[in-house]
């Protein structure tokens, strides 16, 4: 749709902690970055939501994904989290860990 943004990320991220935990920063990080754009320049970011899949560095299937949700003031906060079935396993305790 017009107001939501997917982004898809192949950039090296792999089935381990310390990947997890440096997806988790580096999209709060970003996140943090585009709503600092959006409050200089609302009309030119115009997304009510934006959407993140990430890939799998070795096998190049989606990994993850998680949608945010825009509020009032341009900040976005975590409106859902997806994991590919296959490797529940493996990351939901390596997400636990970075939300913590």
């Amino acid at each position: 749709m017009d107001n939501d943004l997917y982004v898809s990320l192949n950039s090296g991220y792999t089935l381990s902690e310390k990947s997890i935990e440096a997806l988790w920063n580096d999209i709060n990080a970003a996140l943090s970055l585009y709503g600092a754009y959006y409050r200089e320049s609302p009309e030119q970011l115009p997304y009510d939501s934006v959407t993140i899949l990430v890939l799998e560095e070795e096998t190049g299937l989606d990994m993850i994904s998680f949608q945010f949700i825009k509020a009032a003031d341009g900040s976005f906060s975590q409106n859902t989290s997806m994991v590919n079935l296959q490797d529940i396993n493996e990351i939901v305790p390596y997400l636990n860990n970075a939300l913590k």
